[in-house]
């Protein structure tokens, strides 16, 4: 009986969990359409470009990547590029991908941030991706980094090699 009744109430939680999701997508995808414009000013955010997927029979998610324009004039001084995720931020259980460069005295200059839908090759490479429409949008200039800074993730890898 206790069994039945557990499997019960986890159904029940999935299907508001799922429900609650489609709202949040549909809050956070407006958003995104709202705030994709190239701005005038140098440090306002905009996001670079965001997917999605919301339906009955199917998983949804959202990804977005968030920049500056000056943030984003950056990465084409140099050859590499550092990329990592984080859950000590996190959007509905979305991670947050941030990629930047450091520069000679070792200081970390971020370039943009992503929240994707995990932390799969498909989600790295779509922060690379993003990063590079930003860059070559910007400085009107083919950007194209050598190295990659990043710790054993085969997705970063895979991520960057199908970007670049």
């Amino acid at each position: 009986m206790y069994d039945k009744l557990r499997s019960y109430l986890d159904r029940e939680r999935q299907k508001l969990v799922k429900e609650k999701s489609k709202k949040d997508i549909g809050a956070v995808l407006g958003w995104c359409e709202g705030n994709d414009k190239l701005p005038v000013e140098m440090d306002i955010p905009f996001v670079v470009s965001y997917e999605y997927e919301a339906g009955v029979e199917k998983d949804n998610f959202i990804r977005f990547f968030i920049s500056t324009k000056r943030l984003l004039s950056i990465p084409n001084r140099v050859k590499h590029l550092h990329a990592d995720a984080t859950y000590k931020l996190i959007f509905e259980g979305y991670p947050v991908m941030i990629v930047g460069i450091t520069d000679k005295k070792r200081k970390f200059h971020p370039c943009g941030l992503a929240i994707t839908k995990t932390e799969a090759n498909e989600d790295y490479a779509f922060l690379f991706k993003s990063l590079k429409k930003g860059v070559e949008l910007i400085t009107k200039q083919k950007y194209e980094p050598v190295y990659l800074v990043a710790d054993c993730a085969s997705a970063i890898t895979n991520g960057f090699s199908e970007a670049f």
